[in-house]
This record gives C-alpha cells, structure tokens and sequence, in this order.
C-alpha cells in the first residue's frame, strides 16, 4: 500500500513539474515563482508523508529480514523538525550558501547522536539515516526545480 502511494505521490509531483514548465518560459520570474511556491508547500506536509511511507517501506523491509526490532516508539520530532529543515536547506541552497547547509546537515547528526549512539540493534540509527536522506533528497530536488524554473 505504501509503495503504490509513494509511486502515485511520485507521478503527482512529475505532473505538477511539467505543468509548470508548461505554463511558463523556463527562466521567467513567473516561473520561478510558481515553481518556488510549489515547492514550498510540497516540502512541508506532501513530503512528511512521503518521508515516513519510505521509512514505513524500509521498516517492511527489515522486518522481512529479521533484523532486531527495537520496543521503544519510533523517534519523535520529525514532523517539525522534517519540514523546517527542508525549508531551511531550500532557503539556503537558493541563496548559494553551501556551507551553511553542511552546517544543518552537521548539527542534525551531532544533536542526534546521544540517542543513536544508545541503540544496540541499529534500527534507530538505519531509521535517522534513511529519513534524514529522503529529507534531504527531496530538499535538494525542490532546490534544483526553482533553480531549473
């Protein structure tokens, strides 16, 4: 079920590109518009539930392998932190200010390593990884969608 739905987001976000690149000249200011305030709203709750449906998939997955399952409630805070952070990215890729995004990237992973650091199995550590890349992925995606617009 995740799959299908994460395949349809998918098909939805190429739809919505192309009809923006449709609708205007590329390189227009209308179409940087259009094409930064799309990406704006996808980056926020569109893209938490396309985090979590690839987290949910890869939690399938190691489960299926018979990998250690940790008891305790997956890790919290994604659903703000998630967005903010794709933003943050957003905006700072847009104003050229690589290092700054190192930065972001840095401090996730120092801020986060005392709970990580804790997990035996590695499930939590698999989890804040592949997370933090789908985030991260989709960050950059929508950074190269408003540069391309």
């Amino acid at each position: 079920m995740r799959r299908v739905r994460l395949a349809r987001e998918g098909v939805l976000l190429l739809i919505v590109a192309v009809g923006v690149v449709a609708s205007q000249p590329l390189g227009s200011r209308a179409a940087k518009v259009v094409a930064a305030v799309g990406v704006f709203i996808f980056l926020t709750a569109p893209a938490n539930r396309v985090v979590s449906d690839i987290l949910a998939v890869a939690r399938q997955s190691s489960e299926k392998n018979d990998e250690l399952r940790d008891p305790e409630a997956p890790m919290r805070g994604g659903r703000w932190i998630g967005p903010l952070e794709r933003i943050l990215i957003l905006l700072l890729a847009s104003v050229e200010a690589p290092a700054a995004v190192a930065a972001i990237v840095a401090a996730k992973g120092v801020i986060r390593f005392p709970e990580i650091s804790k997990d035996e199995g590695g499930q939590k550590a698999e989890e804040f990884l592949i997370g933090s890349f789908a985030s991260w992925i989709l960050a950059v995606l929508g950074a190269v969608a408003v540069h391309l617009a």
